[in-house]
């Protein structure tokens, strides 16, 4: 049987490509924060980055999905992490993001987008 879900795109990239063209952009770190399910998955994207020079954040986008594995992965690796004790965005939370200065967020969750893009 033919796989006809399979799409080949010679365009695409991986994400180690676009780390690599993102770290050659400037010679000043970009900080990225991070803002997901803190799973494992998470923390080895999140160390491609950092390992490339970036300066990383992980902001977990709900309390209920960190693993403590993925904690202590993290701060081992020395990234920088906010632990997500509420549903809601806390304050000292809050100023914590807002003086990393993101130049980039990913979130799967958008709120932290929302908040930086209003502040």
């Amino acid at each position: 049987m033919k796989n006809n879900h399979i799409v080949k795109n010679t365009k695409l990239k991986t994400t180690s490509q676009i780390v690599e063209n993102l770290s050659k952009l400037t010679d000043t770190p970009i900080n990225i924060i991070f803002s997901s399910h803190a799973e494992m998955k998470l923390a080895e994207w999140v160390l491609m980055f950092h390992e490339k020079g970036f300066n990383t954040l992980v902001y977990p986008s709900h309390p209920s999905s960190i693993s403590s594995k993925t904690v202590s992965y993290l701060q081992e690796n020395k990234v920088k992490y906010i632990p997500r004790v509420s549903d809601n965005l806390l304050p000292d939370d809050l100023e914590m993001i807002k003086n990393f200065s993101p130049h980039l967020i990913f979130d799967d969750g958008a709120v932290l987008i929302d908040y930086c893009a209003d502040n």
